[in-house]
């Protein structure tokens, strides 16, 4: 399957802001109106849904289709929608949890791959030396910055928020007893904001697995993911998927954590890649009601 995630690691947020101009106070909290959410790459962008201002919602940019074959005047019309929808003019300035990384040119558009439109080709410079990733908003909305001023935990730190979580998502599903058998990755941590709160809060993203020793299980894996938050020295799970092991390719799963943005005046929205057999989506999740709720899944595309 052609991968449009560079290595599968997800580090950066994008903002389609054209320029680097500063605006003003009265832009920096309007809310935004229509727009889409594009996941890039090194030199990708790719469509993760259509944001309606209106009801507040998610949806997918590109019309479902069935499985049939792409037409050339279809290829064509959707050439055109990415020409309109994203100008290729200008860069658009990249952002990871609201904070500037870098930025995105556009220089072409490609022909269908593992999805049945074509994609845009580019070039994401940054000053990091992490693999480049994250969002573009298209076209351009007026979100606010925002310094965090969030200190970054320590590896001790981010171990015990680790354990911590984990413990608390395998109580919470009444697996407390199997919990030992499964071995995670290092947590994640995020920035985001709460109504009514200029500081951060500190959200946490967890995944981890258990081998199979079965040789008949293909995934040979159970694995499960859990996304929550750091409260007065508690990791709190809110939002979770387990994935059995299974005998067939088919049903192997795994979750990877993009990063927080903004849907509005606040960075209170994140997004989950899901990845399986020849296919991939996405999750977006919002800060409501103190709980992260999920709010889309789609996007993607498989081979």
């Amino acid at each position: 399957m052609k991968r449009l995630l560079a290595g599968g690691i997800l580090c950066a947020l994008l903002l389609g802001i054209h320029g680097c101009a500063e605006e003003s106070a009265s832009d920096q909290t309007a809310t935004p109106s229509d727009f889409s959410l594009w996941l890039a790459n090194a030199d990708h962008l790719e469509a993760v849904a259509h944001y309606n201002a209106q009801n507040q919602r998610f949806q997918d940019f590109w019309p479902h289709r069935e499985a049939t074959e792409t037409s050339e005047e279809d290829v064509e019309a959707q050439k055109t929608r990415l020409q309109q929808t994203l100008p290729a003019e200008q860069p658009y300035p990249a952002f990871m949890n609201g904070q500037k990384v870098g930025d995105f040119r556009i220089e072409g558009i490609e022909p269908p791959g593992c999805v049945d439109h074509p994609q845009i080709k580019g070039k994401l410079s940054t000053a990091t030396t992490s693999p480049p990733t994250g969002f573009v908003y298209a076209p351009p909305q007026p979100i606010p910055p925002w310094e965090s001023g969030m200190k970054a935990p320590g590896a001790p730190e981010l171990a015990e928020m680790g354990e911590m979580l984990k413990t608390a998502f395998f109580a919470q599903q009444n697996l407390s007893a199997r919990s030992d058998a499964f071995q995670t990755e290092p947590v994640q941590y995020f920035p985001f904001q709460k109504p009514g709160q200029q500081e951060a809060a500190l959200g946490l993203f967890l995944r981890g697995e258990r081998k199979s020793e079965s040789p008949e299980v293909v995934c040979a894996q159970e694995s499960f993911w859990v996304l929550g938050v750091w409260e007065q020295g508690r990791a709190i799970p809110l939002a979770s998927g387990m994935q059995p092991a299974s005998e067939m390719a088919e049903d192997c799963q795994r979750a990877e954590f993009v990063g927080s943005f903004n849907a509005g005046e606040r960075v209170d929205h994140v997004v989950i890649t899901h990845h399986g057999y020849e296919w991939w989506d996405y999750s977006i999740y919002a800060w409501k009601n103190d709980a992260w709720e999920k709010v889309y899944r789609g996007g993607g595309g498989g081979c």
